[in-house]
């Protein structure tokens, strides 16, 4: 009921502690799908602190803002880091249903905030989420490109990269990986 995922905000926080815990160098941005999602990532990295003053150094003082960052998919461009956690946040509300409404990439350009959104990791993206690929019915979106995207990308992870199961390219005349779309 509160438009928000909080089991997958402390997910997401765990995982950037262990990361910064195992290796500090590596800059982390953590980018929502949505503001609401955004600000219990926040609150989460704020209960983390209250529970871990020795992770303190990793996202307080000094120069963090080039270290790590929490935003949402509105906000998000121009920033680069070496890892990005993706917080999907949308899914299933409690009687079993989803609106198949993703906010911003439901919207006219929304496959371009989804393209500004996975470009931005230098050597990673990990996504977290409730859903995959397999719980949307494009349907229910008109065949929206945003969420197409989408579903296509969570596709894609889901498969850990093989997208030559789940696509079928047309013939490129470019040096592109004809199997990935993301590429395409």
């Amino acid at each position: 009921g509160s438009a928000t995922n909080k089991k997958e905000a402390k997910a997401i926080m765990e995982h950037v502690a262990s990361q910064f815990r195992s290796n500090p160098k590596k800059t982390i941005g953590v980018v929502a799908l949505s503001q609401r999602q955004q600000t219990a990532i926040r609150n989460e990295k704020d209960l983390m602190l209250l529970k871990n003053p020795d992770l303190h150094s990793f996202f307080e003082g000094g120069n963090i803002q080039n270290k790590f960052f929490i935003k949402n998919l509105e906000t998000v461009q121009g920033d680069e880091r070496d890892i990005i956690y993706i917080s999907i946040g949308y899914g299933y509300d409690q009687n079993k249903r989803m609106t198949m409404n993703f906010g911003p990439i439901n919207k006219l350009g929304g496959e371009r905030r989804l393209n500004v959104l996975i470009s931005r990791a230098k050597e990673k993206v990990n996504v977290f989420s409730s859903i995959t690929g397999d719980d949307f019915d494009l349907k229910k979106t008109n065949n929206n490109a945003g969420v197409r995207y989408l579903k296509q990308y969570l596709d894609y992870v889901k498969s850990n990269g093989d997208v030559s199961t789940i696509y079928s390219a047309p013939e490129l005349d470019n040096d592109y990986d004809a199997d990935n779309p993301f590429e395409r």
